[in-house]
């Protein structure tokens, strides 16, 4: 399928590190208003509720909520005129047949990389809920991922508009707690600023086809530009600036690269927070007897400069044999798994249920209802499940 994007401007000045820092200090008037005004009533409950009640895109708004509440449902709802429905299925398309290893991608490669913002992870840091509720809350993004990219997510009986509405106004309530705390620094930034905006969503596209492209998985110029397409609508939703819409693939990269040139940094934060994730991770797809598959894979996925800064070092370099285990195990992964999803879902379903791509073992992981959570499990439609593998044998064979 060929995709045919229109361009934004040129970047060359509204890219700059003047502009760029101009952003640091702008948050989200739509959603920061509305969070004042709950905050001043004590309305979040009401909050709740409207949102409990709203789910699909096209589900009727209460007729109890609040009228502030009911505004910004409509006016947040509003997708950015230069939204394309084609391209939108261009990569939801891609997110059908190549679903495990994006969602691969998010937690070996998206996740950490954002851990490197040395400004941005103060937000996550200072707010707790990694350490408190670490499941809970890499499972509320995965869900969010899931959303927003499984087919007809855009549609009227699709999640993606309501659920963007959501995380944005749970960025508002955040943003405006933290410029009431005292250990925030101003010279941060806007906690959830435009520029920090920009690079999570970048995290979520870019280094997402970065993290593929390590890994060999095939995928094209126009699949690369539909992909940057969608997570350019899904930060529209969320209250992006459109001067830092990416149009591109290759814009995407362009952005990312000014974002990580100025914000990447080691900090002791984005270490902890690593080291919280890969503990994560090898729960859910570590290897019994091997550890150190997780922060192979990062490493391998983010190359050894970003790795570093993030506090990882190479299992490997450990000089133990399960350390070298662990790599080779990693590297071969991605070979065969690579050749895997090119022919899987064209030519062998039963190629395509193979238990051993890494990908098919953490959604099996997160699909499985009994974890002891406050919340379920991810919620996949029961065709892509079957389609990736993540159905109920690989559930019931799953560690």
């Amino acid at each position: 399928m060929t995709t045919t994007l229109a361009r934004p401007g040129t970047r060359a000045e509204v890219w700059s590190d003047a502009t760029l820092e101009g952003f640091r200090s702008a948050g989200d008037p739509l959603a920061d208003e509305l969070a004042g005004e709950l905050h001043a009533r004590g309305g979040w409950s009401a909050l709740d509720a409207t949102f409990a009640s709203v789910t699909r895109n096209s589900t009727h708004v209460r007729d109890d909520a609040p009228a502030d509440v009911r505004a910004y449902l409509i006016e947040s709802a509003r997708m950015p005129r230069w939204a394309d429905a084609a391209v939108l299925e261009h990569a939801q398309a891609l997110f059908a047949r190549l679903g495990p290893w994006i969602m691969l991608a998010l937690h070996c490669a998206s996740l950490p990389y954002s851990y490197g913002a040395a400004k941005g992870v103060k937000v996550i840091y200072l707010t707790g809920k990694l350490q408190r509720e670490r499941w809970k809350r890499l499972l509320t993004t995965a869900q969010f991922v899931v959303d927003v990219l499984s087919p007809g997510g855009f549609t009227p009986g699709g999640f993606a508009i309501r659920s963007a509405q959501k995380v944005r106004l749970v960025h508002a309530a955040v943003r405006m707690r933290l410029r009431h705390d005292p250990r925030w620094d101003h010279a941060w930034g806007t906690p959830i600023n435009q520029e920090d905006l920009a690079g999570t969503v970048l995290c979520f596209s870019h280094v997402v086809l970065e993290a593929l492209h390590a890994m060999g998985v095939s995928v094209t110029p126009d699949d690369a530009d539909a992909y940057v397409h969608a997570w350019d609508v899904v930060g529209a939703l969320l209250g992006l600036d459109p001067d830092l819409r990416a149009g591109t693939a290759e814009g995407a990269g362009r952005l990312a690269r000014r974002i990580e040139r100025r914000q990447l940094r080691p900090t002791v934060e984005g270490h902890d927070l690593v080291r919280s994730l890969v503990d994560y991770l090898e729960r859910l797809i570590g290897m019994p007897g091997v550890p150190g598959v997780p922060a192979s894979l990062i490493h391998r996925l983010l190359g050894e400069r970003v790795a570093r800064d993030l506090g990882i070092d190479p299992p490997w370099q450990d000089g133990s044999i399960r350390g070298a285990v662990a790599s080779e195990l990693v590297g071969r992964s991605m070979r065969v798994g690579a050749r895997l999803t090119q022919r899987a879902f064209e030519r062998s379903p039963l190629v395509a249920r193979a238990p051993e791509v890494l990908g098919r073992r953490l959604l099996a992981s997160l699909c499985r209802p009994a974890h002891g959570a406050d919340r379920a499990p991810l919620r996949v439609d029961d065709g892509l499940r079957r389609g990736w593998g993540a159905g109920d044998r690989v559930l019931a064979t799953s560690r």
